[in-house]
């Protein structure tokens, strides 16, 4: 206890250097504490699903024209969904925005349009409510909101279940509340999802049906089935659904399962891996700095010891010298005077 009192009356001392020495600390403490809380999200902790290591995200393929993580259209999932034999369920949704009214200004909210049974495929219970009931997918008017949705435009109302919201216009049922959700996953401010997954303004139902593709397709694999053998099984499905849909624009894609984690992250992880270790060296540098500042004050003063110790002596010597030894020991002063500033500089630069 002693110690951190002199610590202290030490510090209040020098008020710059210990301004200086906090916030060197504070900008590499801080950096690695939000780089490092970013990767135990996307990399440590993982997705926040029930055996996320058995979702897989269901991507198409274009080899003949070299693209890939293509999305579903509507006829494929359907196709995959009612065909495939490896997942114990197979859901879809796609990203959305709505105009929330009949609470003030009318405002932008984000979300999706999933299946109903979407979440309970990835295992996300609400913390208010249930989740979507099959018999309400495109037949019923209901929502599902997150908890700062509920918190933010609701005002934490306890009786929020059962209550309208309008989204584009159209009345909406809330029927749960769903905890917040990973960004990694669902983008950053998606708040409200609607059981309306084959409703899109954006394509005419001729459009939609001969292969417009929008959706992200998930699946959950059954106990026992890898990522390696449900993916041996998607050959026979993409060829059935090419002799059915042969017009289709998505007809000649190929399937990819890719686990959701690995989907989540993607490429990230060596970048990721990079930027931590380079805070890291910030953080090494920032500590380094600090520990030189102390050295670094003791040679200034002893810097401005030494000027001063020259000019003393100089005064004296000149005020003892004799009128006519008065030049030469005045010139003697500002030569030790000027050595004495100068110590630490080579001689070729002591007068310029």
């Amino acid at each position: 206890m002693n110690d951190l009192k002199f610590a202290l009356r030490q510090l209040r001392k020098s008020p710059g250097f210990t301004l200086i020495a906090v916030l060197t600390l504070a900008l590499g403490i801080g950096a690695n504490t939000a780089v490092f809380s970013l990767i135990h999200d996307l990399f440590l902790r993982g997705l926040p699903f029930r055996e996320q290591e058995n979702i897989v995200h269901v991507y198409g393929e274009a080899k003949e024209r070299d693209l890939h993580q293509l999305p579903f259209s509507i006829p494929k999932f359907w196709h995959y969904r009612d065909g495939q034999n490896v997942f114990t369920a197979v859901a879809a949704d796609w990203n959305n925005g709505y105009i929330l009214t009949g609470s003030g200004e009318p405002v932008q909210v984000l979300g999706a349009n999933v299946t109903a049974n979407y979440f309970d495929l990835l295992g996300v219970r609400p913390i208010r409510g249930r989740n979507f009931l099959q018999q309400e997918e495109m037949k019923v008017n209901v929502a599902l909101v997150t908890e700062s949705f509920w918190r933010k435009r609701l005002g934490s109302d306890p009786g929020v279940i059962g209550r309208s919201i309008a989204l584009n216009d159209v009345a909406h049922t809330i029927v749960g509340v769903l905890p917040n959700l990973p960004i990694s996953w669902f983008g950053r401010d998606s708040e409200v999802f609607i059981a309306t997954p084959f409703d899109n303004p954006n394509a005419t139902k001729e459009r939609i049906m001969r292969g417009y593709s929008f959706m992200r397709c998930i699946g959950r694999l059954k106990p026992g089935v890898t990522i390696q053998q449900a993916q041996t099984a998607m050959p026979a499905l993409e060829q059935s659904y090419r002799e059915q849909h042969g017009e289709a624009a998505d007809s000649t894609w190929t399937s990819v399962l890719v686990g959701a984690n690995e989907d989540a992250t993607g490429d990230l992880r060596p970048a990721f891996v990079t930027l931590l270790i380079a805070v890291g060296a910030v953080l090494l540098i920032a500590c380094s700095n600090v520990a030189n500042l102390p050295d670094d004050a003791a040679k200034s003063r002893c810097e401005w010891r030494s000027v001063a110790i020259a000019a003393v002596s100089c005064g004296s010597l000149c005020s003892k010298a004799r009128p006519s030894a008065s030049l030469p020991a005045l010139l003697d002063c500002f030569w030790r005077f000027g050595l004495s500033k100068s110590f630490r500089k080579s001689p070729a630069t002591m007068f310029h």
